[in-house]
């Protein structure tokens, strides 16, 4: 049975290859969305001469270490964690869109993630 419409969000699925290229994918696509939201969290830090530690903390451990987490696992090939960045990232984006009437780069990174191949060598972490 195949879902022609979720393919925007899930890559194909037909074997052991591409169930490693499709977790390289996942695992790319987390860690940049972690190390972005990571840089911009350092240049707000920087540029402004006041900051709140509740909301960098917040930041940190409700945005930057759970994606992180998530790569990690989703390198591990974690079904589990596959589906928690999916979920996340798409409960972000509503979110986003809902406060501030944006969605961000997360169409940027859906549109690269599914018409970009990636073929990037990543070291097995374990």
């Amino acid at each position: 049975m195949e879902f022609k419409g979720l393919q925007i969000f899930w890559p194909p699925i037909f074997d052991v290859v591409t169930a490693n290229k499709a977790a390289k994918q996942g695992f790319v696509a987390a860690m940049l969305i972690s190390g972005i939201t990571a840089l911009l969290l350092i240049y707000r830090i920087v540029s402004s001469q006041s900051y709140d530690a509740t909301e960098l903390f917040s930041s940190i451990l409700g945005n930057i270490v759970p994606m992180a987490l998530i790569a990690f696992w989703i390198n591990r090939m974690s079904r589990i964690a596959s589906i928690s960045a999916l979920v996340l990232s798409c409960g972000e984006m509503l979110y986003k869109i809902s406060v501030h009437n944006t969605a961000g780069m997360y169409p940027l990174f859906i549109i690269f993630f599914h018409y970009c191949p990636v073929n990037f060598r990543i070291i097995p972490i374990g």
